[in-house]
């Protein structure tokens, strides 16, 4: 008799039994994994029961009481029994089981462990008869495994497919060459079944085990007969490195296979694949348990499914720290640069999740993979959490190569933050990860105070405690760790270092950075950081923001208000032009500071702000006058007066208090006109530069003290004298004269105070005199740049964009005139300029930013201006900085559709909490019913300007442009540009003709100029136009040139942007190293640090356009423009 065989061992139908035999075996075989459900009624199956029970429990299912059933006298005497299922009772086996039990001596004291005596032995009966191989195991022989050729191999392969084929017929041979990914790869294609499919498996492994014991036995007897035995491994050695190579080859056919869900695009090909997982899924849960699989190599190899080839290995480390600096909304370049170099495979991480909870059981019981896991959850939830999100109105193909799907973003989140609590639940030492704890700590905070967790009152203490040995002891770990990471992103200089302006070789290293990401918001140096990278987010408003006195944080904020005016007045910060740094925070402070306080007793902590403010502006006459920036002083007060944050009379009551100005009548007779005293002095020149005219206050406090009291009104009325006819009138006449720079240079003289007054009551004159004009007003970029120069010089841009450009583009009483080109210099202005814009209060000051309403007027003004004139100034990138720009949450659920613009939820995305977290998102405001431009229609028409091809150039439309230039030398018809091979040799025409007249064109005739290069370069394929004009370019050093002409033309070709700043210089670098050329050397500095004004021939908006792009140029690339200095 033979002995019985384990489940465990491989199954196999005898080769020399006849058909009948095999098909018995098969049935046999196929009765192990398959139940049927019977065909005669039983009560637990077929009443109506919920379809999840207990074995052998079967509860009253009978609803009326009054059941004949139960009323029965049989029923009343013996009690109720189901009826027999069978017409006679002795074809079952109750008579029998019946009589076994009642016949024991026990006399029916132990029914239940007699009945399952005899239940365990009709199943060990069972299983003799069914679980075992009949013949005899010496005479079991593994198919032999013969060489087919291509179609006899798949013939065989669709026969095991095919479960009407017996396996008799196909066991008789198997196919040699099947094994690892192969055979995996035919068990998915062929959709063979798993049973199947397993014994295949079966016999291949053990045809290869059976070849791997004849190699160790053949060396073993050949390395016996030495003399010199060497080490040998085992048996037991060689065959465990087998089966883990064996299941290396199941892992990598999975994960190959999941990578190949993002190319899957139609409908076809996504059921079929995931026909193919879903039974490469069951296939591959079928060999992990009959043991098949090296178990624990197999799960490993799952959770490092979370890291191959993925963006948060740990040589990315860096650059992850680099992202979490930057906002989570607004993305970031460093996130940009390491997906496009290491994508995020949502298919392969989407399968390592799923095989994750497949066998989560199984992972729980190993404690090295229970903290490989916590960790990488944490760092795949950091990245996909700043994943972008792909747009729905977005072409197939034109968005971002790394976007995902809304949908599929909150999937994946769910699914890793599932997983993150159940491990937090089962083990926390799990999340013990020092080396990435300044990344995830956060992530792991985050996802368990979401999750339930935390929800029940009596489990959040205990959470808290937990996490926070959890915090302690990963601290404690890095305080014995080096952190030697070295910044390897490739730009030299990171983004913080440059808003910073460290050079490369003064740049902190990451170490050195990397203690701040831990900082406590609270942390003094934290908060001084994020006004150095005007890093303005919600946390820092509620760091300013006035708490009544029974917070505990009372007097932090006081001390934040401190700090915050003492960094506006520094000398040793640099506010920008026109003081841009001191507007925009306190425009900040308006707008997310003091406008959200709407609640009871808010008008009482505003005034203790104030008084804060007042008092820290007291305080700052101890200072030293070095340290102090008193410009910048004198914008911060009136920008807060203007605001209405601060007001004159409660500073004129607060020195009055004070005392700082009372003298007896015998003092002031023998005071002299420049008093001595630095408190007084301090004080004096506050009052001089407050924007007061008819303040009696502040007139005698000036007039006791100061011989210059009248000075005030004087300046006011030179002021608007001046204005008049160097403003208005030249705004009429579209014509500035010369002396409009002795005019700046005299309204710069002026206190600050008074360049507040004159700049409100010019820009409601500029207004009245453009409405109230008999004739159209023409506005051009030059007359743009000439009023951008006035308000830059009076400290007031915020005036020139939240009123001049809205009055100019709004256009209410039809008599302005302008073109694409002035919308396009707006638009670059606006570009400069986003962080001031977007902290402007718009025209509902409580909620709605002014950058939304400017984007509005522009892509309004676009589409009308556009229909009648050919586009050739590439707005495109404007229109990608206004979706970056925009607050992605709402542009997502207006173009997903999953909120239309009539829903009154679409007022908590705007204006929550959490949709105001970046200074860069602008918010779009909530729709009315009169209003005729809505949300949805903005987002619609912006993603149509995104993805727009744009207007064709007619044959009249390039008449215009020579005849526009009025130049004889250049003469090409229309047909001349259709040939494609002679465009070089028209735009190196073009561009000489440029140059040599460059000393002497004006404006239009630059304009011209510019449209016909962008028209030719538009007309060439790929970057050939760039190459073609960067050849061309660099052709005109190898003549003789003029080098304030030459300087004349690369200005305008910069301010144009027919070249970006930095191809130029790298043009001009070529040409100066071969071979070395002094001049061109000169030329390169006088370009990148040189002042535009000593460049003859330029007009004012080309002079100012190039003062901008110099000036991103030296931001964006401090170290090549510090390079040249060397």
């Amino acid at each position: 008799m033979s002995r019985p065989k384990s489940r465990n061992v491989l199954l196999s139908g005898n080769a020399l039994s006849g058909a009948t035999t095999a098909s018995s075996k098969d049935e046999l075989l196929a009765m192990k994994y398959v139940m049927e459900k019977p065909a005669d009624h039983i009560y637990a199956l077929d009443e109506k029961l919920p379809h999840k029970t207990y074995p052998d429990y079967n509860p009253w299912a009978e609803s009326d009481r009054t059941n004949p059933k139960l009323i029965t006298t049989e029923c009343l005497n013996n009690g109720y029994f189901e009826p027999p299922s069978v017409a006679n009772e002795y074809f079952s086996a109750r008579n029998l089981i019946q009589e076994t039990l009642l016949s024991s001596e026990s006399g029916g004291k132990s029914l239940l462990q007699e009945l399952s005596l005899n239940l365990t032995r009709a199943y060990k009966v069972r299983n003799e008869v069914i679980n075992k191989i009949t013949s005899a195991s010496h005479t079991f022989r593994l198919p032999p495994r013969v060489t087919l050729t291509a179609s006899k191999r798949d013939a065989w392969l669709r026969d095991l497919a095919n479960a009407e084929v017996p396996l008799s017929c196909v066991s008789s041979k198997i196919p040699h060459g099947i094994r690892n990914k192969v055979l995996i790869d035919h068990m998915c294609t062929l959709k063979v079944p798993v049973s199947r499919a397993l014994w295949f498996v079966k016999c291949v492994l053990c045809s290869e085990q059976m070849l791997l014991r004849k190699k160790f036995h053949s060396r073993q007897s050949s390395v016996g007969l030495s003399a010199v035995a060497p080490a040998f491994p085992s048996l037991d050695f060689i065959e465990g490195r087998w089966l883990q190579e064996w299941t290396s080859q199941v892992a990598d056919y999975v994960l190959k296979f999941s990578r190949e869900m993002p190319s899957v695009s139609s409908p076809e090909k996504r059921a079929a694949y995931s026909a193919k997982l879903a039974y490469l899924l069951r296939l591959i849960q079928t060999l992990y348990i009959e043991l098949l699989l090296d178990r624990t190599y197999f799960l490993s190899c799952v959770v490092r499914f979370l890291v191959d080839e993925s963006p948060v290995v740990q040589e990315h480390l860096p650059a992850l720290l680099e992202i979490a600096k930057s906002d989570p909304e607004e993305g970031s370049p460093v996130l940009t640069r390491l997906l496009s170099e290491h994508p995020l495979n949502y298919g392969q991480l989407l399968s390592a999740l799923t095989l994750v909870r497949t066998f989560w059981h199984e992972i729980l019981h190993h404690d090295f993979l229970c903290k490989q896991l916590g960790e990488m959850l944490l760092l795949n939830f950091f990245l996909v959490e700043r994943v972008p999100i792909a747009s729905v109105g977005a072409p197939t193909g034109r968005g971002s190569a790394f976007a995902l799907p809304l949908s599929l973003k909150e999937k994946l989140l769910a699914l890793i933050s599932a997983s993150v609590v159940g491990l937090f639940l089962h083990n926390s030492n799990a999340f013990i990860v020092p080396d990435s704890w300044l990344l995830t700590g956060s992530v792991l905070y985050r996802i368990l105070a979401q999750s339930d967790i935390v929800n029940k009152p009596q489990n959040h203490k205990n959470f808290e405690d937990i996490f926070r040995l959890i915090n302690f002891r990963n601290e404690s770990l890095m305080l014995n760790m080096r952190y030697t990471v070295k910044d390897k992103l490739g730009s030299g200089v990171s983004s913080s270092a440059k808003a910073q302006g460290f050079p490369p070789s003064t740049t902190p290293d990451m170490s050195q950075t990397l203690p701040s990401l831990s900082r406590s918001s609270e942390d003094t140096l934290m908060f001084i950081d994020q006004l150095d990278a005007m890093n303005l987010r919600s946390s820092l408003a509620l760091s300013l923001r006035p708490t009544s006195s029974s917070s505990t944080n009372q007097d932090k904020w006081r001390t934040n208000v401190r700090i915050l005016v003492k960094w506006c007045t520094s000398a040793y910060r640099d506010m920008g032009t026109s003081c841009e740094k001191v507007l925009i925070l306190c425009n900040f402070v308006k707008k997310k500071v003091l406008q959200p306080m709407t609640t009871r007793g808010s008008s009482h902590l505003k005034a203790e702000f104030e008084s804060e403010i007042l008092e820290s502006i007291f305080s700052l006459a101890e200072e030293s006058l070095e340290n102090l920036s008193m410009h910048n002083l004198f914008v911060l007060i009136n920008e807060f007066y203007q605001l209405k944050i601060i007001s004159i009379s409660s500073y004129l009551r607060k020195i009055i208090a004070c005392g700082i100005f009372y003298i007896s009548s015998s003092q002031s007779e023998m005071e002299n006109e420049n008093p001595k005293d630095p408190l007084i002095s301090f004080h004096l020149a506050i009052l001089s530069n407050l924007p007061a005219l008819n303040n009696k206050q502040h007139y005698q406090i000036l007039s006791k003290w100061t011989p210059d009291a009248e000075k005030l009104s004087l300046s006011f009325d030179r002021g608007m004298e001046i204005s008049k006819t160097f403003m208005l009138k030249s705004l009429v006449a579209d014509s500035f004269p010369e002396e409009f720079k002795d005019y700046l240079q005299e309204i710069r003289s002026f206190s600050v105070g008074v360049k507040f007054l004159l700049v409100n009551w010019l820009t409601s004159q500029i207004k009245t005199t453009i409405t109230q004009s008999p004739k159209l007003i023409h506005i051009s970029p030059s007359t743009i740049a000439r009023i951008y120069e006035f308000y830059s010089v009076t400290d007031n841009l915020t005036v020139f964009f939240r009123v001049f450009i809205r009055f100019v583009l709004k256009n209410e009483d039809k008599v302005i005139i302008y073109y694409l080109d002035t919308l396009d210099y707006i638009g670059k202005l606006l570009q400069h300029h986003y962080l001031l814009v977007n902290f402007l209060p718009g025209n509902n000051i409580d909620r709605v930013s002014a950058a939304y309403e400017l984007y509005n007027l522009i892509i309004s003004a676009y589409h009308d201006l556009s229909s009648r004139e050919p586009d050739l100034y590439n707005f495109k990138p404007l229109w990608e900085f206004m979706n970056q720009s925009v607050d992605k949450k709402i542009t997502d659920v207006v173009s997903n559709n999953t909120l239309k613009s009539h829903d009154p939820e679409l007022d908590k995305y705007i204006f929550s909490k959490e949709s105001a977290e970046s200074p860069l998102k602008v918010q779009v405001p909530t729709p009315r019913r009169n209003q005729v431009y809505s949300a949805e229609q903005f987002v619609e028409n912006l993603n149509q300007l995104l993805y727009r091809d744009l207007s064709t150039v007619s044959a009249e439309d390039v008449s215009d442009f020579f005849q526009e230039i009025g130049s004889s030398d250049l003469d090409f018809s229309m047909d001349a540009f259709s040939n494609e091979a002679q465009l070089p040799a028209i735009l190196e025409k073009i561009l000489d003709s440029w140059k040599t007249a460059s000393s002497t064109s004006n404006e239009r005739q630059d304009c011209a100029y510019s449209k016909l290069v962008k028209f030719t370069t538009s007309l060439m394929k790929g970057t050939r136009g760039v190459q073609a004009t960067v050849a061309s370019i660099t052709n005109t050093f190898q003549r003789p040139f003029y080098e304030e002409g030459l300087k004349s033309f690369l200005i305008k070709i910069i301010s144009y942007r027919i070249l970006s700043f930095a191809d130029v210089i790298t043009v001009l670098k070529t040409v100066a190293e071969k071979p070395p050329n002094v001049s061109v050397s000169k030329m390169i500095i006088s370009l990148v640090f040189g002042p535009e004004e000593s460049v003859a021939n330029l007009a004012k908006s080309q002079e100012i356009m190039f003062n901008v792009l110099q000036t991103e140029y030296k931001t964006e690339r401090i170290d090549e423009a510090l390079h040249l200095c060397n």
